[in-house]
């Protein structure tokens, strides 16, 4: 027998009538069933960590009329990304042109 029980969780009662007795079980299955109930149990009610809040501070930066593309108004590190992109995109069209290049010249015997 099985009843709601506090958040909604299911409280196996045993022979007994008292709840949580089930859980005592040696079976496999109530071992199952009593470890999904703790993990449920443990996830959801966790506690939140309180995040400040950066939205207005990063709106500062990036709405700011500095003559500036967007996509480099991030610092350092965008710039960073931003020249890698450039890097590997051109590495990577000299590498494409390269084979065809030696495709479609014939070998010569």
């Amino acid at each position: 027998m099985s009843s709601l029980g506090i958040r909604g969780l299911r409280v196996r009662r045993g022979r007994s009538g008292v709840p949580g007795a089930a859980a005592f079980s040696t079976s496999p299955a109530s071992k199952i069933c009593a470890f999904q109930q703790l993990s449920q149990r443990t996830f959801s009610t966790a506690t939140r960590r309180r995040v400040e809040n950066r939205v207005p501070a990063n709106q500062k930066i990036f709405q700011a009329d500095n003559g500036m593309p967007v996509h480099l108004k991030g610092g350092v590190t965008d710039a960073v990304l931003y020249r890698l992109t450039m890097g590997l995109t051109v590495v990577g069209t000299v590498c494409v042109l390269y084979k065809l290049f030696t495709i479609s010249l014939p070998k010569q015997k």
